[in-house]
C-alpha cells in the first residue's frame, strides 16, 4: 500500500514540476548499505524501451547516514526542456515531501549525497530510445559522504574513487582511514590504476597518503598517471582524495592489505615534484632482522631523483657500518654506493645518476635504534625559454614530427607552431601516429590543430587518438600544438611526406584500438568540414578481441518531417572493408546512423570499418560527430547471438550453425572467426552443410562465404550452398565463415571441424555419386597431382559431373600448359579422356558412359588460377536420349540432354524423326538455340538434315548462339535427321525445338518424275479423238494405281544401307512423284487433289497451278498474312513451355485445326500414343 501511495503521490509531484507521467509501470525500493551497488535503466546498455514509466526509491539502511548516488553513465535522448525522455531525481522520506533535485536528459553525469532517501523517476516516449543510465549507490557519513573507515586484513581489498572508471566528480573531498586488523601489522597499499588531473606540484586534483607516525610529513602526494606502492610505519594509514571544479578524469583504484612488521619486500616508489617520504618499518621504534629495499623512479624519465636523509637512528659506526646499515645504490657502476648508520646528524642529500636509484636497509638482532625516514622528489627542472616553432620541408620520403619531450609527460605550458612546405605540384600527407593530451569539450585546454589555409582542412584534436590521415589541399600546412601546465599527456607524434598531384577524394586510414578508449572526431568537426569526400576508417584489435564504437555526439543533418538523412548515412561494416557484412547498432538496431542518433556498434571479430561521406552542401552549421572506440571481450555486455571467435589448436574443435542439426533461422547474418596463435600455421576446416534455396553456382538463397583471412572480398575463398561437404584450408593463421540466410525456407545448416596445422591440404579421393548433388571445392597450389574417382551408386544410373567457378592455368594456342584439369570416362588415365581444361570457364558438364569417372588436377611450380568446384551426382539421364521419334499432326518437342541445365561436353547426338508416311513430311521450328558460339558453328552446333541420316541427307541449317532460329523448316520427304554436337570446351543451356507432320505439297510444273499434263495432248494429236479418249481413261487408271500401290518389304532395312528403320508396318517409298523441290517445300501447304483439297496455304502464300486438264480446288480468297497473324492462324504449338518470342493458342483450337487432316488420312503406323500426350519427353 505504501508503494502504491508513493507512486501515485510522486506522479502528482512530477506533474507539478512539469514532468508528464502516468501510473508507474515499474517501481523498486533499493536499500543502500556500506557496500556500493548498481542499478540501471531497463535495457541498459543496449536501449531502453519506449513508453516507459519507472520509479526507484533508494533509502539508507542506517537513517543516520546519507545515500550516495553516482550517475556513472547516462545517455538519454536530448530535447529542449527534456520534455520527451526524462530522468528526474527527488529527495525526501516520502513522496508527499519529495523535492525536485535535478531533471536531466542527454549525457549528464551527476553526484548527490544530501539525503537518506531519494526517488528517481524515468519516463520515455515512443521514439528515439537510447542506452539509458547506470547508477551506483551506497550509504555514507553525513560529514563526508565518500569518507570510509576500513579494516585491513591479510587479503587485498579495493578502494575506488567516486565515479570510477568513467570519471570522478567535481569538488570531492574523500578520506579513507585504514586500520590493520592486527595491531602488530603494518598497512601496504598499491596504486593499481590512476588517472588524476596532472599538474607540476599536484596542486589541483591529488591523492595524499598520510602516515600518522610522521606527524606533519606525508608519505606522498601524487597525481597524473602512476602506480606507486607505500607501506605505513605502524598499523594505521590514511588516504585523502581531492578534486576541484575544473577538470575530471577516470579516477583511481587502490588495493590495500595488512602485512607483518618484518615484511618489507621490494617496494616501487615514484618521485614527483612534491615531497614524498619513506620510513623504516615501526619508526620511531626499531625492529630487528630486517632486509628491506625500495626502488625510487622519476615520473619524468628525463629528470633525476633527489633523496634527503632527514632522520636516522641506526646502530653502528660510520663509515664501516658493520651491523645495521642504510645504503643508497645509484645503479651505476661509475659511482659507488652510499652507506649510512649512526645517530642523528645533519641531513645528507643524494642525487641519482639516471632516473632511478635504490635504497636498502638491513638490521641484525644485536643493537637497536629508532630507524629512519627520508624525503625524495624530482630534481627541480630548469625552465626552458627556447621557442619550439619550426619550419619543415616535406619530401617524398616520410619524416616524423614529435612534440617537445615526447614520449614523456611534460607539465610545462607550450605553444608550438610547425610550418610544413612541399614543392610546387605536391600536397602534404600527414598520418597521426599518436596523440595523448588532455581531452575536453571543444579542446579548450590542450589541442593539436592542422590547417592549410583552405576551406577544406582545419582539424582540431585532443584526447587520445591515433591513425588519422589528413591531406592538405595546398603545398603548405600548419601544425599548432598548445598545452597548459596540468593534466598533460605524452604529446604527439605524426608522419608527414610530400605527394605529387592532387589529393584523392577517397581517403582510407587504419585505426588501431587499445584497451582504453580512443577518440575520433569527424573531419573538420568544430571547424569546417570538407565537402564531397569519402572517409574510410578501418579499426583493428588484437586477434582474440572485439571492437566497441560509441557515438557520443552526432550532428548529421536530416529531414525533420521524414527522418531521412540529408546525404548518406555513416555506415559500419563487420570486417576490414566495405565489402564486409553491414553492422547493425546494438542499441538502435539500425544500419549506420545520421541525425542526432547516438548508436553503439560492436564487431563480431577484431575488425570494423566505418565509411563517412561528407555532403557537398555549403551549410556552415555544426556538422559531424564525435565517437570513442576501444577493444575488449564484451561478451558479458554484448553476447553473440550466433557465430563467435575461436582459437584453433592442434585438437579438433566443432562449430555448427544455430540449432544444428535442427533448422536454422531466417534473415540471419552470423560470423565465425577462427585464429591461430602462431603466424606459421594454417587453419583446416572440414565438414558437411545443407542450406536451402540454392545449389553450386547459383546460391540464390542461404549460403556460407569462407574467407582466407578476415571478411574481405580480396580474401574470398569459397561460397557454399545447397548440400555438400568440403575441406578448406587457410594460407595464414586466420579464417572467417559468414552465414547469411533469407526469409524463406531453411535447412539444417552446417557442422565443421577445425584445427591448426602446418601440413598442406590433401586433395583427391574416392566418392560415390548418389541422386543428391554434392560438391567439392579445390584451390590451386603448387605441384599438385590430385585425382578424384567417382563411382555410381547403382548400375542403372550415369555419373554426372559439373565443373563451376573454374580458373586453372592459361590456355595458349588451344593447348594447356603445366596447370590443367583432365576428365576421364573411367577410373584411370588409360580410360578415354573426355576433356583437358584450363583458363577461365563458367560451367562445364560431363556425363559418363560407364560406372566410373575420374577428374585429375595437375599444377606446376608457379600455378595460375584459384581453383574450381565439382558438383557430382548420379542421374538416369544418358549422354544422348533415344534417337528414333515419330512426328504426328500434333506438336511434339525435342530438347538437348540436361536442358535447360548445361549440356555435357563431347556429345554427338542424332535423332531420326519419321512423319509416318511417304505422302507426309516433317516440319520443325527451333524455339531455343542457346549453344556456345563459334565461327561457322564449327564447335558446338545443332543441325538439321533432309533425309534419313547426317551422311546422306541435305543440310537444312546449322545453328549456335548468335545464329538465330529461322522460323519453320520442312523436309521434302518423310524423314528429318537432327544432330547435336559439342566439343570439350565451353557449354551452354542447349536447344529446344518443336516438330510435327504435314501433308506433302503437290509438285510444280516441269518437275521430273511428276505426271505431265502435256502427254494427253500429244497422244490426242496422233491417234485422234477416239484414241485420245481411251488414252485419257488409261492415264487416269495408271495414276490411280500408282497412288494406291502397296508398299514393298525389304527386310526392315533402307535400300542400299544396313541402317535399321523405325519399327513401322510399311516400307518407305524412296521415290515420290509428288515431291516438291526443297527450295519451295518450306513455303507452304500445296493442294493434293486426292486428300487435301481445300486446305489453305501457310503464311498466306498462294500456290498457283498452271492450266492443265485436271480440275483444281477453288482458291482461298487472297490474303496477305502477317507474321503474327500467321502464328495465330497456323497453330503448331499448344503444349509445354515456349521460348520468349513464340505464342501459344488454346489446345481446343489446335485440336479443331488438325481434326480434318486426321479424319481424312489417319496415320498408318504402329506407334501408340497416350491420349492428349502431344509432347515427347526427352
Amino acid at each position: 500500500m505504501d508503494v502504491l501511495l508513493s507512486s501515485v503521490l510522486l506522479t502528482f509531484v512530477c506533474l507539478f514540476c512539469g514532468i508528464r507521467t502516468a501510473d508507474a509501470q515499474c517501481y523498486e525500493t533499493l536499500n543502500a548499505t556500506d557496500i556500493p551497488q548498481i542499478f540501471t535503466s531497463p535495457g541498459y546498455p543496449l536501449k531502453y524501451p519506449a513508453n516507459l514509466q519507472c520509479t526507484w526509491h533508494i533509502r539508507a539502511t542506517d537513517p543516520s547516514q546519507v545515500v550516495v548516488l553516482e550517475t556513472l553513465d547516462s545517455m538519454i535522448h536530448a530535447t529542449i526542456d527534456c520534455d520527451k525522455d526524462t530522468a528526474a531525481l527527488f529527495e525526501g522520506p516520502v513522496a508527499t515531501e519529495a523535492r525536485l533535485v535535478r531533471k536531466w536528459c542527454s549525457d549528464l553525469r551527476y553526484y548527490s549525497a544530501d539525503s537518506n532517501s531519494y526517488f528517481l523517476f524515468f519516463r520515455t516516449d515512443s521514439k528515439f530510445e537510447n542506452r539509458g543510465f547506470q547508477v551506483r549507490y551506497y550509504q555514507g557519513q553525513r560529514s563526508g559522504p565518500c569518507d570510509r573507515d576500513l579494516v585491513a586484513n591479510r587479503t587485498f581489498q579495493n578502494i575506488i574513487s567516486p565515479g570510477y572508471p568513467i570519471g570522478y566528480f567535481h569538488d570531492l573531498s574523500c578520506t579513507y582511514s585504514i586500520q590493520a586488523e592486527q595491531s602488530t601489522d603494518r598497512i601496504q597499499i598499491d596504486v593499481v590504476d590512476m588517472h588524476i588531473e596532472n599538474s607540476i606540484s599536484c596542486e589541483d586534483d591529488n591523492i595524499t597518503i598520510i602516515d600518522p607516525n610522521l606527524g606533519d610529513h606525508d608519505l606522498g602526494t601524487i597525481c597524473g598517471q602512476m602506480t606507486p606502492s607505500y607501506q605505513s610505519s605502524g598499523s594505521r594509514l590514511q588516504i585523502k582524495f581531492n578534486s576541484n571544479r575544473i577538470k575530471e578524469t577516470k579516477g583511481f583504484m587502490i588495493k590495500f592489505k595488512s602485512i607483518p612488521y618484518s615484511d618489507c619486500g621490494n617496494e616501487k616508489l615514484v618521485a614527483t615534484n612534491v615531497d614524498s617520504y619513506l620510513v623504516s618499518p615501526g619508526y620511531p621504534n626499531y625492529y630487528s632482522n630486517l632486509a628491506c629495499s625500495w626502488t625510487i623512479s622519476s615520473n619524468d624519465p628525463q629528470r633525476t631523483v633527489e633523496v634527503e636523509v632527514m632522520q636516522v637512528g641506526i646502530s653502528g659506526t660510520p663509515p664501516i657500518c658493520e651491523g645495521d646499515r642504510l645504503e643508497v645504490d645509484y645503479l651505476d657502476t661509475s659511482k659507488p654506493n652510499e652507506v649510512i648508520c649512526g645517530s642523528s646528524a645533519p641531513s645528507q642529500t643524494f642525487v641519482s645518476v639516471g632516473s632511478t636509484l635504490s635504497i636498502t636497509f638491513t638490521s641484525d638482532n644485536v643493537n637497536e635504534g629508532q630507524g629512519f625516514y627520508v624525503r625524495y622528489r624530482l630534481v627541480q627542472a630548469n625552465p626552458t625559454s627556447a621557442s619550439c616553432d619550426q619550419t619543415l620541408v616535406a619530401t617524398e620520403r616520410e619524416q616524423v614530427l614529435t612534440s617537445p619531450g615526447y614520449p614523456h609527460i611534460s607539465l610545462l605550458s607550450q605553444n608550438c607552431t610547425y610550418t610544413i612546405t612541399a614543392p610546387s605540384g605536391y600536397y602534404i600527407r600527414m598520418t597521426l601516429n599518436d596523440l595523448d593530451i588532455e581531452l575536453s569539450k571543444r579542446c579548450i585546454f590542450d589541442s593539436l590543430t592542422i590547417s592549410d589555409g583552405s576551406s577544406t582542412l582545419n582539424e582540431l584534436w585532443c584526447g587520445e587518438r591515433t591513425g588519422e590521415v589528413v591531406n592538405s589541399q595546398r603545398n603548405q600546412a600548419t601544425v599548432t600544438y598548445i598545452i597548459d601546465n596540468s593534466n598533460n599527456g605524452i604529446g604527439f607524434s605524426l608522419k608527414y611526406s610530400a605527394v605529387r598531384g592532387t589529393p584523392s577524394r577517397i581517403q582510407k586510414m587504419t585505426m588501431p584500438t587499445r584497451s582504453t578508449p580512443l577518440y575520433l572526431t569527424s573531419p573538420g568537426f568544430e571547424k569546417r568540414f570538407p565537402r564531397g569526400i569519402t572517409f574510410t576508417y578501418i579499426f583493428t584489435a588484437d586477434p582474440e578481441l572485439r571492437i566497441r564504437l560509441r557515438v557520443t555526439e552526432s550532428y548529421l543533418r536530416y529531414y525533420t518531417l521524414t527522418g531521412a538523412c540529408i546525404g548518406e548515412r555513416v555506415m559500419l561494416y563487420d570486417g576490414p572493408s566495405s565489402t564486409s557484412s553491414k553492422l547493425r547498432s546494438v542499441n538502435t538496431g539500425e544500419l549506420g546512423w545520421c541525425g542526432f542518433d547516438l548508436p553503439v556498434f560492436v564487431s563480431s571479430s577484431n575488425y570494423m570499418t566505418m565509411v563517412y561521406k561528407t555532403t557537398t552542401s555549403n551549410d556552415h552549421a555544426r556538422i559531424g560527430f564525435v565517437l570513442m572506440y576501444e577493444q575488449g571481450n564484451f561478451t558479458d555486455l554484448y553476447p553473440y547471438t550466433c557465430g563467435g571467435m575461436y582459437k584453433a589448436t592442434s585438437s579438433r574443435t566443432t562449430i555448427s550453425s544455430p540449432n544444428y542439426p535442427g533448422n536454422y533461422g531466417s534473415n540471419m547474418v552470423c560470423k565465425w572467426t577462427i585464429w591461430a596463435t602462431s603466424n606459421t600455421t594454417q587453419i583446416r576446416l572440414a565438414g558437411n552443410y545443407s542450406l536451402a534455396g540454392g545449389s553450386s553456382g547459383s546460391c540464390g538463397g542461404d549460403f556460407l562465404n569462407v574467407y582466407d583471412g578476415a571478411e574481405d572480398s580480396s580474401n574470398f575463398l569459397e561460397k557454399l550452398c545447397g548440400t555438400g561437404s568440403d575441406t578448406l584450408q587457410s594460407t595464414g593463421n586466420l579464417l572467417t565463415i559468414v552465414m547469411k540466410t533469407d526469409g524463406s525456407y531453411s535447412g539444417r545448416g552446417f557442422s565443421f571441424l577445425f584445427f591448426e596445422t602446418t601440413d598442406p591440404l590433401p586433395c583427391g579421393g574416392s566418392f560415390t555419386a548418389s541422386p543428391t548433388s554434392l560438391q567439392i571445392r579445390q584451390t590451386v597450389r603448387p605441384n599438385l597431382a590430385c585425382k578424384w574417382i567417382f563411382t555410381r551408386a547403382t548400375d542403372n544410373t550415369y555419373i554426372r559431373l559439373k565443373l563451376t567457378d573454374f580458373y586453372v592455368g592459361v590456355q595458349s594456342s588451344g593447348t594447356c600448359g603445366a596447370d590443367r584439369v583432365e576428365i576421364y570416362d573411367g577410373n584411370s588415365e588409360s580410360s578415354a579422356r573426355v576433356a583437358s581444361l584450363c583458363g577461365y570457364k563458367s560451367a562445364e558438364m560431363y556425363i559418363g558412359n560407364g560406372g566410373q569417372m575420374m577428374v585429375k588436377l595437375v599444377t606446376g611450380v608457379s600455378p595460375t588460377g584459384d581453383g574450381f568446384s565439382i558438383e557430382y551426382r548420379a542421374s538416369t539421364e544418358e549422354r544422348c536420349t533415344r534417337g528414333n521419334l515419330r512426328a504426328i499432326s500434333q506438336i511434339s518437342y525435342l530438347q538437348s540432354p540436361s536442358y535447360p541445365d548445361m549440356y555435357a561436353s563431347n556429345l554427338h547426338c542424332t535423332w531420326l524423326i519419321d512423319s509416318g508416311s511417304a505422302d507426309r513430311i516433317v516440319s520443325f521450328e527451333i524455339k531455343v538455340a542457346s549453344i556456345f558460339y563459334s565461327a561457322g558453328c564449327a564447335d558446338d552446333y545443332l543441325a538439321g538434315y533432309d533425309g534419313i541420316s547426317e551422311a546422306t541427307g541435305v543440310e537444312l541449317g546449322k545453328w549456335c548462339r548468335g545464329v538465330g532460329p529461322t522460323g519453320k523448316q520442312q523436309t521434302s520427304q518423310q524423314y528429318l535427321t537432327i544432330v547435336f554436337h559439342t566439343n570439350e570446351d565451353e557449354s551452354d543451356r542447349g536447344f529446344r525445338l518443336s516438330y510435327w507432320s504435314d501433308a506433302k505439297p503437290i509438285a510444280e510444273v516441269g518437275d521430273t518424275g511428276a505426271p505431265s499434263a502435256n502427254i494427253g495432248a500429244i497422244v490426242g494429236g496422233v491417234i485422234g479423238g477416239l484414241v485420245l479418249l481411251a488414252v485419257i481413261v488409261a492415264v487416269v487408271v495408271v495414276i490411280f494405281c500408282v497412288v494406291r500401290k502397296p508398299r514393298s518389304k525389304n527386310g526392315n532395312r533402307f535400300p542400299g544401307s544396313d541402317q535399321a528403320i523405325p519399327p513401322v508396318a510399311y516400307q518407305p517409298q524412296m521415290q515420290n512423284v509428288y515431291m516438291s523441290p526443297a527450295s519451295t517445300s518450306p513455303n507452304g501447304y500445296a493442294y493434293d487433289n486426292n486428300a487435301y483439297s481445300g486446305h489453305m496455304q501457310q503464311r498466306g502464300s498462294r500456290y498457283e497451278v498452271p492450266a492443265h486438264g485436271y480440275s483444281q480446288p477453288e482458291h482461298i480468297p487472297e490474303k496477305n498474312y502477317t507474321l503474327e497473324e500467321s502464328k495465330q492462324e497456323n497453330v503448331y504449338s499448344q503444349l509445354g513451355p515456349v521460348d520468349d518470342n513464340f505464342q501459344t493458342v488454346p489446345a481446343e483450337q489446335a485440336k479443331n485445326y488438325y481434326s480434318d487432316i486426321t479424319q481424312r488420312n489417319p496415320p498408318r503406323h504402329d506407334y501408340q500414343y497416350p491420349a492428349n500426350n502431344f509432347e515427347t519427353n526427352i
